[in-house]
């Protein structure tokens, strides 16, 4: 009887291997000795939503006054200090202390107001061509900008040689020592002893251009007729910004006067300083 059993048990195993259609093939038709692809095909991704995507950040343009996107910065630790930045947030240059910045917007930061601001002076209206087009007392015009203006001599002690002071520009006061003026424009000259008239002769130390007494420290007023600026040494007329007045240098006059005929005719002492 447990023979027969076993003989009918193998009968319909065989039966069960076997119920394919055709040699070599399993359940669903595959070839067995075709490997199977381990990567189903690509099915076709549905389009993205545009709202779940971020918004590119805007280059960074003079003409453009949008915020510049800048990523937030790193926190700083017990014993970092902040590195200042400045950014442009749409409306003015704001200042920034991150101890790190990520990404490629890092190199959008500023390192000094004065450059944002240049960069940005369309949008915060601050082209000039001169120092009343800006903000009296906390702006002058430098380069085409109006600029936050030097103030710091509101707390210098400042001692200034030759008759030098502290000088004031657009209701600003640098800490730094100018020659005085003899006059700003034409008419603060008196008429020569001779009768002719004078004109007002630009110093050497100038914000602007100087043909411009107005904006130019070391005027003197000499009879009108000579062309060039007097020879007269920096004692008097001052040196060049970034020049210093070196009053035991050179040979240069410490006065000097127009002839008649266009010419300059000077003192022949040595003691009118040169700038170095």
């Amino acid at each position: 009887m447990r023979s027969l059993f076993l003989r009918l048990f193998f009968a319909v195993a065989l039966t069960l291997v076997g119920c394919g259609d055709g040699a070599g093939e399993t359940d669903g038709g595959l070839d067995a000795a075709r490997p199977m692809d381990a990567t189903p095909p690509p099915m076709d991704a549905p389009p993205p939503d545009d709202a779940s995507l971020p918004d590119a950040a805007p280059p960074v343009d003079a003409g453009a006054c949008g915020a510049q996107d800048v990523r937030e910065g790193a926190p700083c630790g017990p014993s970092e200090d902040p590195a200042i930045r400045w950014r442009w947030d749409g409306t003015e240059c704001a200042q920034i202390a991150w101890c790190r910045c990520e990404g490629a917007d890092c190199d959008d930061l500023f390192g000094e107001q004065e450059t944002c601001e240049r960069t940005y002076a369309e949008c915060l209206d601050l082209g000039c061509d001169e120092d009343a087009d800006c903000a009296s007392g906390e702006r002058w015009c430098e380069e085409g900008t109006c600029v936050p203006c030097d103030n710091d001599g509101l707390l210098c002690d400042i001692a200034c040689a030759d008759g030098w002071a502290p000088y004031m520009r657009n209701g600003c006061s640098p800490c730094e020592c100018a020659p005085p003026n003899q006059c700003e424009v034409d008419s603060d000259c008196p008429t020569a002893s001779d009768g002719r008239t004078q004109k007002c002769y630009a110093g050497a130390f100038c914000w602007c251009d100087p043909a411009i007494p107005g904006c130019c420290r070391g005027n003197v007023c000499a009879a009108d007729g000579c062309v060039a600026a007097p020879p007269t040494g920096c004692r008097t007329r001052g040196c060049p910004r970034g020049q210093t007045c070196d009053a035991t240098a050179g040979c240069e006059p410490s006065n000097c006067g127009c002839d008649e005929t266009g010419f300059w005719i000077c003192t022949s002492d040595c003691g009118g300083g040169a700038c170095e």
